[in-house]
């Protein structure tokens, strides 16, 4: 079996549901979202996920619930993470991750917050922020 082709054929899927993209538009039965049982994805590691994805995708696993599982289970960590740290309102989430409105809308009811939106590119976040702390230090000089 050729994992790295099950990877590949999972990504497209991921990134289509991440976006919102219409289920004729994913080659999927529209009922099969309706009832999605997301799969049990348990390993924190990437790697490791990686390989119980492709094992789910070898078990004959339905693509969207195996979706469903990654996203729950960057969920859980995300939440775990955000535990640490503690949950002070207002909630804002950056980088590749914000831009999946299912992932950010799993992640506040998990949290119990209303995650807000930015009003620029959530990928861009880290960089403006690092170029107003670059151009503050260059003023102070």
């Amino acid at each position: 079996m050729n994992h790295t082709r099950h990877t590949v054929e999972i990504a497209p899927v991921n990134a289509k549901i991440a976006i919102g993209e219409p289920a004729q538009n994913l080659h999927v039965n529209p009922e099969s979202i309706a009832t999605i049982a997301p799969a049990k994805i348990s390993s924190q590691c990437c790697v490791f996920a990686e390989s119980e994805v492709v094992t789910l995708v070898n078990e004959g696993i339905n693509l969207i619930d195996i979706v469903a599982g990654v996203h729950d289970s960057i969920v859980r960590r995300l939440a775990a993470t955000s535990g640490t740290i503690g949950i002070v309102e207002d909630v804002v989430m950056t980088g590749g991750c914000a831009k999946n409105e299912r992932l950010v809308g799993s992640l506040g009811k998990q949290l119990k917050v209303d995650i807000k939106a930015v009003d620029v590119d959530p990928q861009l976040v880290g960089a403006i922020g690092a170029a107003v702390i670059a151009q503050e230090k260059a003023s102070a000089a």
